[in-house]
């Protein structure tokens, strides 16, 4: 079973939260959600920003990336005409180490920034700003 669940899977820092086994076809968790209040609160966090990112796609690139072996939230912003077929900087970029203490309030103060961000997007395309 090992095998089967290499493919899909959540680490936060060198702890294995959840483990999917797609030899079921099925999304049968193998292992237990975090074993802490704070591992379960990071994994929340970085849900509902992935969440926020989704949701806006429409008005602001919201670009979320999750690195386990480095146990690390990264996220970029790009405006909503951006060409990716060209260079193209992003206009904000954050990284969370997820194994500091501070990690939940680094991506609580992030999902704020971002949702500011969204806010300010939405304005502009509004022509309100």
């Amino acid at each position: 079973m090992e095998s089967s669940i290499q493919n899909l899977q959540l680490n936060i820092g060198n702890k294995m939260i959840i483990g999917i086994d797609p030899a079921k076809g099925d999304s049968t968790a193998v292992m237990p959600m975090p074993s802490t209040d704070q591992d379960k609160s990071i994994a929340e966090q970085i849900c509902a920003i992935t969440t926020l990112a989704v949701l806006n796609a429409s008005v602001l690139h919201i670009e979320v990336e999750y690195i386990p072996w480095l146990s690390s939230f990264t996220v970029k912003v790009f405006e909503v005409t951006t060409d990716y077929m060209k260079a193209h900087p992003n206009h904000f970029r954050r990284i969370v180490p997820l194994e500091r203490p501070d990690a939940i309030n680094r991506l609580k103060d992030l999902e704020d920034l971002l949702i500011d961000k969204v806010g300010e997007a939405k304005d502009k395309l509004m022509g309100a700003v």
